[in-house]
């Protein structure tokens, strides 16, 4: 693959297949996963020639039951700043697209959030009725409730939680004037979203903890 493209291969949603053929989270996801587990994965490419992925992770547990040493300070440190972010705080996340929630839920996991995933929004008002949460990240175009049914559901029903809601759309275009105004002062995450982009929304949202 070219250096350009062997730059982008782990970004959500980067793919080369034509438009409508590929979703690009499948590398994102794996990236997500072995960095869960405290590893690495890179990716050594010369165009024409081939591809080298490798992958490090730590060494298993010793018979005696205490851990492998290798790398494991740094590990021990990883934890500790994955987990001062939100540690106990709880999202629900909104999404009809079963790829994009599994990657939010595998960036939240990784920063000691606690989650619930609706691919059905027509759910939503019992899950807020029943359950707590410090954040939501929806969705705008779904079938059944859209986005900005469930901003308005929470103005009402909850409204300190409206306060923490998180818009993700591909496209605002369409969406009418009257509509728009109530979008006011509500963070929007474009779609194609990179994890940089999704970590500053949380964090303008919910601030990390001291």
């Amino acid at each position: 693959m070219s250096p350009a493209v062997r730059e982008r291969i782990f970004d959500p949603f980067f793919t080369t297949k034509p438009f409508g053929q590929g979703t690009g989270l499948g590398l994102s996801i794996s990236h997500g996963i072995i960095e869960q587990h405290h590893g690495s994965i890179t990716a050594e490419s010369a165009q024409g020639q081939g591809t080298t992925i490798r992958i490090s992770l730590l060494a298993a547990a010793l018979s005696t039951g205490q851990a492998s040493t290798v790398a494991l300070e740094p590990a021990v440190s990883a934890v500790a700043n994955l987990h001062t972010a939100a540690l106990g705080l709880r999202a629900l996340i909104i999404d009809d697209e079963p790829a994009i929630t599994q990657l939010l839920q595998q960036f939240l996991e990784d920063r000691g959030w606690q989650h619930v995933v609706l691919n059905d929004s027509t759910a939503a008002e019992s899950c807020l009725a029943r359950e707590h949460f410090d954040l939501v990240i929806c969705d705008l175009k779904m079938p059944g409730r859209n986005g900005l049914e469930i901003l308005r559901l929470l103005r009402q029903q909850r409204p300190e939680l409206a306060r923490r809601f998180l818009l993700m759309t591909g496209n605002l275009a369409d969406t009418e004037q009257k509509e728009t105004a109530v979008l006011a002062r509500v963070p929007i995450l474009r779609k194609p979203f990179t994890l940089a982009g999704l970590a500053q929304a949380l964090r303008t949202l919910v601030p990390p903890q001291n």
